[in-house]
């Protein structure tokens, strides 16, 4: 791959079909070593959408493939476009992060200022995403829906642990708060 990029091959060629670049097609693929070979390069457009609107970053998301989101959100000018929407259904990273239950994707995007509230065509948001298709067991899914809900402020959490030599360490697990815990203060 890395010879393919150094000998000038066009990074950005889009097949026909459904007009995807190699960039694209990498993550689709599961090929991520393709993937940071074309990134790291310089040479792909990691802003560059096919025929249904879909970006890098919204596959990535779409697939929780978390660190090449990080890595995508590097790009410059990229976090600008956080939310841009697809053209079929008007889902942005997040909702499609969200629809697949990615606790940590839709976390990293939040972290970047991805819009919770940002409706769909249908008028759902990521949280209405999360509770409709989560994948996630009941209690991974309650947390997810509390850190997207519009209205609960995204903060990360902090928890405290035992090192190896028996001293505390602090150490950022998540972002939002549960369910259970907001329940719990409102009674």
């Amino acid at each position: 791959m890395e010879e393919l990029v150094n000998a000038n091959a066009n990074c950005n060629a889009r097949e026909p079909k459904h007009g995807r670049t190699p960039l694209m097609i990498s993550l689709l693929k599961g090929k991520l070593d393709v993937f940071n070979a074309l990134f790291d390069s310089g040479k792909a457009n990691a802003r560059s959408a096919d025929n249904k609107g879909w970006t890098p970053l919204m596959i990535a998301s779409k697939f929780g493939l978390n660190e090449q989101v990080e890595k995508l959100l590097t790009y410059p000018k990229l976090y600008m476009e956080i939310d841009l929407k697809e053209f079929e259904h008007g889902c942005t990273a997040l909702m499609l992060a969200a629809k697949e239950g990615h606790y940590d994707t839709c976390e990293t995007l939040l972290k970047k200022r991805a819009s919770k509230t940002k409706l769909d065509f249908n008028g759902m948001n990521a949280m209405n995403w999360a509770i409709m298709f989560g994948r996630s067991i009941k209690h991974e899914q309650q947390a997810l829906v509390a850190m997207l809900h519009p209205r609960i402020p995204f903060e990360p959490r902090v928890i405290k642990k035992k090192g190896s030599d028996d001293e505390e360490e602090e150490e950022v697990v998540g972002g939002g708060l549960e369910l259970e815990n907001k329940t719990q203060q409102k009674e």
